[in-house]
């Protein structure tokens, strides 16, 4: 993986909180390389809700930075959406981040997240599903 950030959505954030075994192993293997792991706001407002239950969540968050959209993400995702067709504005946030940092994706939704990257010419970029 080329590039020091590293954006996760919603899927890995549910994969966290569920402690799936795959992405626990990446999620591991990124904090030992030392990447940055960004959680697009929106994709933290839609997964985490201040449960005591949702420590494998904790545990990843802790790791992770908060990342606010700017207006070059903002019109990324936009143009994603309109590109597409598509409505999901956090998975298009989420592809827009992806590509203003030059990061690869960890999802659980490859599908929709691909679509949104191909639609801003990110053909090649990578998307780790889990």
């Amino acid at each position: 993986m080329a590039g020091q950030f590293v954006v996760y959505d919603a899927g890995a954030l549910v994969a966290a909180q569920r402690k799936q075994g795959r992405f626990c192993l990446l999620h591991q293997t990124l904090v030992a390389a030392r990447r940055t792991l960004l959680v697009p706001v929106p994709v933290y407002v839609q997964v985490y809700r201040a449960d005591p239950r949702q420590h494998g969540l904790h545990v990843v968050l802790k790791a992770a930075e908060l990342h606010r959209a700017d207006r070059n993400i903002a019109d990324l995702a936009a143009r994603a959406l309109r590109e597409t067709g598509t409505d999901d504005a956090v998975d298009a946030i989420v592809a827009a981040t992806a590509v203003a940092h030059r990061a690869p994706v960890v999802t659980g939704d490859e599908g929709d997240i691909r679509s949104l990257l191909e639609a801003l010419d990110a053909f090649k970029h990578p998307v780790l599903a889990v």
